[in-house]
């Protein structure tokens, strides 16, 4: 129709007229302030201004006769403005014209984002000449930002029905390559200006996502159309999310200068150990949660951490082991598991999410919880729940996927080995199987359930046998795991010594830590103060998002099972003697994370809803906010 599309043209006209009208306002701002401060008198020159000044001005005033002039042009449609609009038009036909545009605006405006950044910060005291700069230039670089912003809305606004041409995977990419080079060269600036170094061998990894999204893009470009792209670009998204987990993660112990072996690591000095035909460690530099018998100092936890130590230890010796690159490379790969886990059970009907969806469950789990930091940590007991998850996942993953009753009860008999508890999980994985079997039309039979049932829990427990053993060999009694005689702290050891390892003693303060603690936040002498204590918070304190639990509860098997479970594993903890000790948030909520998932995926949906959204956003600050508290950057 063509008076409907000339009345469109007028008013995306008057639009571009507006918004070249406001770029020339704005220079005028920028163009008073510049000169509202004579230059010093050693350096002036002119009218009292430096050369530098009045370059500076001049040139402010040449960009608002310009832009007045398009405004004017725009506003009457004059044949300078068709001249423009022609030009334009030509430029924007060639996506590649407009890509390397839309990339030098983005880069040019992170790069004075960067430079600003650097400027307000405590490097500025080393680094004078940024003060000097913002001082002759920092208004007009704002100019610079303002007109860069509606420059991309008169972009946006001409392309129309066009706009997918702006939401392409390959700009995307080479925007995250962009802005990780200006993050990283701001970073080394700053860092090298306030003598840290904490930084330093950053650019070995930092860039690594920047670039398998770039990779991704342009195989996705040229041959998105090749029968082999779904699962080449499937394997693509898994090693994405791998190495950005990893990169974060990282970058996290980075940031909180936490980077080499922490005390009480343990399992590579048990490994070594192991290597050396002892089950106890020699001379250890702290004895925190070791237990001493018979002269020796034994590492009373299950010793799966350092079987998987092993080889490692062995090949570079118990010294070039990095416990917290360690945990970091394992909580990726919990990561990717997880993702593997929901992307199955979509596929097979049991939570209707999407990838989307599925996407946004694995940011919670990776970002929104408290794996974030036992990711990072590095310490025996936090390896120990990183590498419990590890297995544990990998058995849900082979329940949904048919594999054999003997390799699920290996990988839950596993995660058995680095804590014994993880056996609450059976009830799951047993409601994931008879899902699935009755979903196919199968009837339950008794043989073949109780078939599959031996055959899965026959090795969880072998790894129980196993444990009792190592307690036979260790301390001579099959029931001694080394807890009772442990040398902790004082509080922990009165508690197991007057009401033993569990006791209904412990109910409230298991249930106040697990549900009802809060973090404290408040303003302190005009600063905001948060602490989520050393002794945690609750649940849906550290991570709302945990909510959609209840959202929808359906009737079957699996449900089932993943409720038998969480309430096996929170009962068992509920009546501990230790509700998690030193702790960011509810560490033990790992224990039974991968049932809350899945039914955080019935509550979700087919399509994520901007409140779920919106409490993963809350999670992740959260989690965010509490690390930052915890290794004590917390400014105020």
């Amino acid at each position: 129709m063509p008076g409907v599309s000339a009345s469109r043209g007028d008013s995306r006209r008057r639009w571009y007229a507006v918004l070249w009208g406001l770029i020339a306002l704005e220079g005028g701002f920028a163009l008073v302030a510049v000169l509202w401060i004579p230059s010093e008198t050693g350096s002036a020159s002119l009218f009292g201004y430096s050369l530098s000044r009045l370059a500076l001005a001049a040139t402010i005033l040449i960009g608002i006769v310009l832009f007045s002039g398009v405004m004017l042009a725009s506003w009457k449609n004059t044949a300078l403005w068709q001249h423009l609009v022609e030009i334009t038009r030509r430029f924007a036909v060639s996506d590649l014209r407009l890509s390397i545009l839309l990339l030098v605006l983005c880069g040019v405006f992170g790069g004075i984002v960067a430079f600003f950044l650097l400027a307000f910060s405590p490097a500025a005291h080393e680094l004078v000449i940024l003060r000097s700069l913002v001082a002759r230039l920092g208004i007009a670089l704002v100019w610079v930002e303002l007109a860069i912003i509606e420059f991309g809305i008169m972009i946006w606004l001409s392309l129309g029905g066009e706009r997918s041409r702006l939401v392409t995977p390959l700009l995307g990419s080479s925007l995250l390559v962009i802005f990780t080079g200006l993050y990283t060269g701001a970073l080394k600036i700053y860092m090298t200006a306030m003598w840290d170094i904490r930084m330093r061998h950053v650019e070995e990894y930092i860039f690594l996502p920047a670039v398998i999204f770039l990779v991704w893009s342009v195989i996705r470009q040229k041959w998105d159309h090749k029968p082999w792209y779904p699962s080449i670009s499937r394997y693509l998204l898994l090693l994405c999310l791998g190495v950005l987990a990893y990169t974060v993660y990282r970058h996290t112990a980075q940031w909180m200068e936490w980077q080499i072996n922490p005390s009480k690591a343990y399992w590579h000095l048990l490994a070594d150990a192991f290597l050396h035909g002892k089950l106890y460690l020699d001379n250890p530099g702290t004895t925190h949660d070791l237990t001493l018998f018979n002269g020796h100092w034994y590492v009373p936890n299950p010793p799966l951490p350092a079987l998987i130590l092993l080889p490692l230890v062995a090949v570079i010796g118990v010294n070039g082991v990095n416990t917290i690159l360690f945990s970091i490379i394992c909580g990726a790969v919990n990561v990717v598991l997880v993702y593997l886990l929901l992307e199955q059970a979509s596929r097979q009907g049991l939570i209707f999410t999407n990838k989307t969806g599925n996407l946004w469950l694995t940011a919670v789990f990776a970002l929104g919880t408290t794996h974030w930091w036992l990711a990072i940590m590095g310490r025996m007991w936090f390896i120990s729940q990183v590498l419990t998850i590890l297995f544990a996942t990998l058995a849900a993953l082979l329940t949904l996927r048919r594999a054999s009753p003997w390799l699920i009860g290996a990988s839950l008999g596993a995660a058995v080995l680095s804590r014994p508890n993880l056996f609450t999980l059976f009830p799951f994985l047993v409601g994931l199987m008879l899902f699935l079997d009755t979903r196919e039309g199968n009837q339950v039979v008794l043989k073949r359930f109780a078939g599959w049932i031996i055959q899965s829990a026959l090795p969880v427990c072998l790894a129980v046998g196993g444990l009792l053993y190592y307690n036979e060999i260790r301390f001579g009694n099959l029931w001694d795991f080394g807890y009772v005689s442990i040398t902790s702290s004082d509080w922990l050891m009165d508690a197991v010594t007057t009401y033993g390892i569990f006791n209904i003693h412990f109910l409230p303060i298991n249930l106040h830590a697990m549900f009802l603690k809060m973090p404290i936040l408040e303003i302190r002498d005009g600063c905001l103060y948060y602490s989520p204590t050393r002794e945690g918070i609750s649940i849906f304190a550290m991570t709302p998002a945990v909510i959609y639990v209840f959202r929808r509860i359906l009737r079957n098997w699996w449900v089932a099972g993943a409720w038998l479970s969480i309430i096996l594993s929170a009962g068992l903890l509920l009546f501990y003697h230790n509700t998690g000790a030193w702790q960011l948030g509810y560490r033990y909520l790992m224990d039974f994370i991968l049932p809350v998932l899945l039914l955080m995926g019935l509550g979700v949906g087919r399509r994520p809803s901007m409140v779920f959204k919106s409490l993963v956003g809350l999670s992740i600050l959260g989690n965010a906010a509490g690390i930052i508290w915890w290794f004590e950057k917390w400014w105020c």
